[in-house]
This record gives C-alpha cells, structure tokens and sequence, in this order.
C-alpha cells in the first residue's frame, strides 16, 4: 500500500513546477491524484516503483534527477534582490561620503 506521501512524489514527478501554468499544474495534479487513488482501491498492493513507472515512465524517471531543483523565475528574483542589496549598500557609502559631519557641543 502506497504512502500519501509516495503518492504524492508520484504526482509531483510526474508534473514538475516548472513545466506547467499553476492553474493548469494543479488540474492536472488533482487528476492524476485520482486516478492513482482508483487504481490503488482496486490494486492495493501496487509498490512504488510499480506506480512510479506506469504514471511516470522510465525515461522520465531517469531525467527527475537531471532537472534543476530551482526554477527559472526564482533564480531571477534572487538575481534581482542581490543588485537591489548592493545597489543600496552603495548609495549608502556614497551618502555618507557626501554630508560633512555635524558636531554637538
């Protein structure tokens, strides 16, 4: 009997974030979430592997752990945020350098 967890790797395999619009992603998900749990109600000693490679395929399969683990959109606001810091960190030094400096007596 397959895990929530198992089934849910299966499906997220099968439809990496990347690939899909989230809406479309998500459908997509939810049905084959379904379909896994029918097949499971009449099947309930499929394994992993078993259910891994008729959902997924092995070409598939072998290609899960080829892909980048961070997707394109996350690299560019990272990228992003990182001139932001170091736009303001110059602005900074360069402001300081520009005000003369004020004394109390």
């Amino acid at each position: 009997m397959l895990s929530r967890h198992q089934i849910q790797k299966i499906v997220k395999q099968a439809y990496p974030s990347g690939m899909f619009i989230s809406g479309e992603q998500k459908q997509l998900r939810k049905i084959l979430m379904q379909d896994i749990m029918s097949d499971l109600e009449q099947n309930p000693d499929i394994t992993y592997q078993e259910a891994a490679a008729h959902y997924i395929g092995p070409a598939e399969l072998a290609s899960v752990n080829e892909q980048p683990h961070l997707p394109k959109h996350i690299g560019i606001l990272i990228g992003i945020t990182i001139a932001i810091i170091v736009l303001c960190i110059l602005l900074y030094i360069i402001s300081n350098q520009f005000t003369p400096p004020t004394y109390y007596f």
